[in-house]
């Protein structure tokens, strides 16, 4: 009577192999969770050992080759992003010098590639002494610190634009994991032994996290989507990322930051109305 299953982490192993047979023989859906067991199996190189087939797990890296392709791509698309999006740039420049002291232009120390430091550049959108007393916080939505222009700026991503200048620079890529700041990488370091593996591509303006996953959601979820996105990179992903950026580009809730006592669940995104699910 069961048309999908979804197989939990805490299974014995004798236990799944019992449910992969049986949803095998019945032909049912059978989705599993994304833990880091699952992952590693993603994109698999099948090959043959005397007279034995063979699985190879693929790492979380993205080939030479295709790391190449994948910064030309950054290039092309940077020089021709900042050509489009200067008019605004210069607007909102304006209006965040003439509605706040402080710089136009905000800097911020984060982590990309190979756990390197880089100065991130955004239009500033909170006052200028928003952290001078209460130190590194996460973003959170209704921040108090983030002035009128600052609001309306991160709800339409202007404050992101300088970004582009990092991806020139090559700190950062238009799509990859977003950058976090030194004191939270360290943060997650040391309660996620996997959390490192993020930092093997270029962090990016947009990812597939932030498409496919919520803003708002903890790095654990984040991260397992940041680590699908390693495994299954290919150009053709890029582009449908890019895509689906500019398709949400004015979607409020993707831009707010972290809600508490929030939960998230990725059932909710199915749409199986007919169908009774067993987990």
């Amino acid at each position: 009577d069961v048309d999908i299953v979804y197989l939990a982490s805490e299974i014995e192993e004798s236990e799944k192999i019992k449910v992969y047979q049986l949803v095998t023989k019945k032909e049912k859906k059978l989705f599993l969770n994304t833990t880091f067991e699952n992952l590693v199996t993603i994109n698999p190189n099948i090959m043959n050992f005397e007279d034995e087939s063979i699985i190879e797990s693929s790492g979380f890296k993205i080939p030479s080759e295709d790391a190449m392709l994948k910064r030309l791509f950054d290039i092309v698309v940077s020089l021709i992003l900042l050509v489009i999006a200067s008019p605004f740039m210069l607007i909102t420049a304006i209006l965040v010098k003439a509605t706040s002291p402080g710089p136009i232009i905000y800097k911020q120390i984060r982590i990309t590639q190979d756990q390197r430091e880089f100065p991130i550049y955004k239009f500033r959108s909170m006052s200028a002494t928003a952290e001078s007393k209460s130190g590194p916080v996460l973003a959170k939505s209704n921040d108090a610190r983030v002035t009128p222009v600052g609001k309306f700026i991160r709800a339409v991503r202007f404050d992101e634009l300088p970004q582009l200048i990092n991806v020139l620079k090559g700190d950062m890529s238009i799509i990859g994991p977003r950058p976090e700041r030194p004191f939270f990488v360290e943060q997650f370091n040391q309660e996620n032994p996997y959390y490192y593996l993020r930092h093997n591509v270029r962090a990016g303006i947009t990812g597939y996290a932030q498409v496919y996953g919520k803003y708002a959601s903890d790095y654990n979820s984040k991260l397992k989507f940041d680590l699908l996105y390693i495994k299954k990179y290919s150009f053709m992903l890029d582009l449908k990322i890019l895509l689906q950026t500019i398709k949400i580009l004015f979607d409020k809730v993707s831009s707010q930051g972290l809600e508490e006592e929030e939960v998230c669940t990725s059932l909710d995104k199915m749409d199986f109305p007919k169908e009774k699910i067993l987990q």
